[in-house]
């Protein structure tokens, strides 16, 4: 299991069965504002709906490329 240290930015309901902040969890329990451990396949899930940013998994950072190369900013 890779383990993620994430940002919560809004609550996050982490389902019994998964990993939170060094337990495996027998029933659900909300992870609020701030800084917790949980597996990263949720983990990078809850990231890309908003709720929270991963910071970490297995203690390596997790960087984003850029998206620009300079200019104006445009995705068009």
């Amino acid at each position: 299991m890779r383990i993620a240290t994430v940002q919560v930015a809004a609550p996050v309901r982490v389902p019994a069965g998964q990993y939170l902040n060094g337990a495996v969890l027998t029933a659900p329990e909300w992870a609020r504002k701030g800084t917790h451990t949980m597996e990263a396949e949720f983990a990078q899930k809850q990231d890309a709906a908003g709720m929270l940013e991963v910071e970490s998994i297995d203690g390596a950072p997790v960087l984003w490329a850029s998206c620009c190369t300079g200019g104006a900013h445009d995705h068009a």
